[in-house]
């Protein structure tokens, strides 16, 4: 019965899942074994911690199209995923089982717990809900799971000894701290061209760059800080999070930069999906040199049901721009964004799962003042990230290799000014990257990032490059 304990705790406050599988085990039921498919692997309790999880999960791969239509199988399986931290494949494990065998009251509750996770908590309740009308459950457990769907419940009363406890605030965190010692090509962002034509009455006139306008090589140091919040309220989820990150040169004359940013949303169901709301600040800033702010916001949809295997979102977004150095520039940029996220299982040839990452951004930036240079801006963005678990030669533990891109471009609807041509400003930028991350001890990693910025325009003191390369350690708790 313990794992049905934590069901309530999920529901209202997002307590961690607390499992084993004996309840369920003693539900399920199954078509005869066969020697294809050994009920023997998948017919006990669930295993404790995430090695023998995964070792697990690695077992059952090879036997999914020979346990495909045992209700068992998908029952424990998606129970193993569910607590290996994958709530988007239990989900769909846990559907088909309660599709073979919608009797199976472990699923049915290990199903809701993966609806909690996936931010369907009325339907959750629901669910919880018809598991109490069942006659097979014992009165001590109905009247628990009863007494957990009252929404003024803060305490889930166990079944013959004291609950799990909860934090009194009732949200969950986690965090992160990273440094990173360096090299950068071009510290100041710096254009890369060594002159400047300017057209004047008289004719074009080349204007050599001094150097100390020109790109800066050199050693910095990176702190990076994060965190983040979430908290069950009503039928949805407050979420918070925030980031610092600053650099600092050393022994050149570049200015450091720092970079905030905080933000606020609120997750509800909507359909078969969620809908989130959100507010983000973000501010850079280069003492002297550089200050930017904006105020960013969003209104997002995330279906919950996976279409050809990803993950799909579509927000509109609006991002007011503030150029505290020359405020002549600012504007709000309103835009669509719409983003797939493909995860694959854990299979016999991988320990954890794959994801990739895909997006695109387009809208229109629209100035404040009509003397804006370059008038409105068109924007498209296309990025793209994928992160897999990878064992270097002579290692038997396993990092995670990470590899991104973006493309972007911006074409200016009128001229930026007259001294650098007669065509408006089309501008064009490629960022690439890698990294790779192992741990060294439980939340504590090390690992290195490698990044190149290549940026091209019509307006030569567009024209940018960077390549940089950090390594250092990383910090994760939660």
């Amino acid at each position: 019965m313990a794992r049905l304990r934590v069901v309530f705790a999920a529901l209202m406050c997002c307590v961690p899942w607390l499992a084993n599988a004996q309840t369920a085990a003693s539900a399920r039921q199954a078509l005869p074994p066969s020697a294809q498919c050994p009920a023997a692997l998948f017919g006990g309790d669930l295993p404790a911690g995430k090695e023998a999880i995964r070792t697990q999960l690695l077992v059952l791969g090879p036997l999914a199209d020979a346990c495909d239509l045992r209700a068992d199988f998908h029952a424990h399986r998606g129970a193993l995923l569910l607590m290996a931290g994958w709530p988007q494949d239990a989900a769909v494990a846990l559907e088909k089982a309660l599709l073979l065998n919608p009797e199976l009251a472990g699923a049915q509750l290990d199903y809701a717990q993966a609806l909690v996770q996936l931010g369907q908590r009325q339907q959750a309740r629901d669910l919880v809900s018809q598991v109490t009308q069942r006659p097979d459950i014992e009165p001590g457990l109905k009247q628990w799971l009863q007494e957990g769907l009252s929404p003024h419940a803060t305490v889930a009363p166990a079944v013959g000894q004291p609950g799990p406890s909860l934090d009194e605030s009732g949200w969950t965190w986690a965090g992160l701290l990273q440094t990173g010692l360096g090299h950068e090509s071009n510290l100041a962002s710096a254009t890369h061209t060594s002159s400047l034509v300017l057209y004047l009455a008289t004719g074009p006139v080349e204007v050599p760059l001094a150097d100390s306008e020109r790109p800066q090589a050199g050693a910095a140091l990176k702190v990076l800080a994060a965190a983040q919040g979430v908290r069950a309220v009503g039928d949805g989820e407050l979420r918070v999070n925030a980031a610092v990150q600053g650099r600092r040169a050393a022994g050149q004359k570049v200015a450091d930069n720092q970079l905030a940013e905080a933000g606020l949303g609120y997750a509800w169901p909507l359909g078969p999906g969620l809908m989130v709301g959100s507010l983000a600040l973000h501010s850079f800033v280069q003492p002297g040199v550089y200050n930017y702010k904006d105020n960013a916001y969003s209104l997002k949809y995330e279906p919950l049901a996976a279409w050809l295997g990803c993950k799909w979102s579509a927000a509109l977004s609006r991002t007011e721009q503030q150029y505290l150095n020359a405020p002549i520039l600012d504007g709000h940029y309103d835009h669509v964004r719409v983003q797939t996220a493909c995860r694959q299982t854990p299979s016999a040839s991988l320990l954890a799962p794959a994801e990739t990452i895909l997006g695109v951004s387009t809208g229109q930036d629209h100035p404040l003042r009509a003397d804006r240079p370059g008038g409105v801006k068109s924007r498209l963005e296309l990025y793209a990230r994928h992160e897999t678990a990878l064992t270097l030669p002579g290692s038997r533990i396993a990092g995670t290799l990470s590899a991104w891109g973006r493309y972007s471009r911006s074409h200016d609807a009128q001229l930026y000014s007259s001294l650098l041509g007669a065509d408006p400003t089309h501008t064009s930028r490629r960022d690439l990257g890698l990294g790779y991350w192992w741990p060294i001890a439980p939340g504590r990693s090390a690992g290195f990032d490698v990044e190149s910025t290549s940026q091209k325009s019509t307006n030569t003191l567009l024209n940018i490059r960077n390549l940089s390369i950090y390594g250092g350690l990383r910090w994760v708790w939660n």
